[in-house]
């Protein structure tokens, strides 16, 4: 009986050390990463496209620097969705909403075709956490709208790129 008693403690406790945290969504696979949450359904770039290039730059614009980047996610037999996000007037590491920066975000591909710029309802924050040199790094949350007044719901984006 004693035994039996050890037993049932012993696998009690390893099956109670075996328990983690499952949580492995939290961490993107890769150096480089853009994910987020569009409409529900997760939005990863898909880094094993040819064409399909995840990217961020600042380059010298109009109204001084710009910075910019881009996500493809690839659905297979249709249409790529493609994922942007631009801010004209670019300081560095900060937060530029609609409001206070000249950002916009914009969807399009596999049947979206939503831009912040359409619709005075839209919504949208990009927060650059890193910029340093060697990667650019950030979160970003919009809500878009297409001339038709469709929208679509982008949160929990986050991203890290290269220089």
């Amino acid at each position: 009986m004693k035994f039996n008693r050890v037993l049932l403690l012993s696998i009690l406790f390893f099956s109670f050390l075996s328990c983690g945290d499952d949580d492995d969504d939290d961490e993107p696979l890769g150096e480089e990463f853009l994910t987020a949450i569009l409409d529900g359904q997760t939005f990863q770039h898909d880094q094993n496209r040819n064409n399909a290039s995840l990217n961020a730059n600042v380059q010298q614009g109009a109204n001084g620097l710009a910075f910019s980047f881009r996500g493809v996610k690839e659905i297979f037999g249709e249409t790529d969705i493609n994922l942007r996000g631009s801010v004209s007037g670019y300081t560095g590491v900060g937060i530029y909403t609609l409001e206070n920066a000249q950002l916009n975000f914009r969807i399009f591909g596999n049947g979206y075709n939503v831009n912040t710029n359409i619709n005075p309802e839209s919504t949208g924050i990009l927060s650059i956490t890193k910029d340093d040199g060697e990667f650019y790094e950030g979160t970003f949350e919009f809500v878009a709208f297409a001339n038709s007044g469709n929208k679509a719901t982008v949160t929990d984006g986050r991203f890290k790129v290269k220089f």
